[in-house]
């Protein structure tokens, strides 16, 4: 989908009566956080989205990962387990 395509694709949930827009963590959401929050509140329709960012800029709720917090984890398992072994 085309970002020109998210208004259409809201008026096309409008019409389904759809209780909610949710969109996921992805690249091509992450750029479009404030043009979903407008359409949201346009079509009178609640926003989700699982991208950092878009409930400064109005959506809804984000709910998702924090990324580099899954980054930094296995990192810390791996330096305790070299610091436990160091110390043995």
């Amino acid at each position: 989908m085309k970002a020109s395509g998210l208004d259409a694709g809201f008026q096309t949930a409008k019409r389904a009566r759809a209780a909610a827009v949710i969109t996921p963590q992805d690249p091509f959401f992450a750029t479009l956080n404030t043009q979903i929050a407008e359409l949201g509140l346009k079509h009178r329709l609640p926003t989700m989205t699982g991208e950092p960012g878009g409930v400064e800029v109005g959506v809804l709720i984000r709910y998702g990962p924090n990324i580099p917090d899954l980054w930094l984890s296995p990192a810390e398992h791996v330096v305790w387990q070299d610091v436990q072994v160091l110390s043995d």
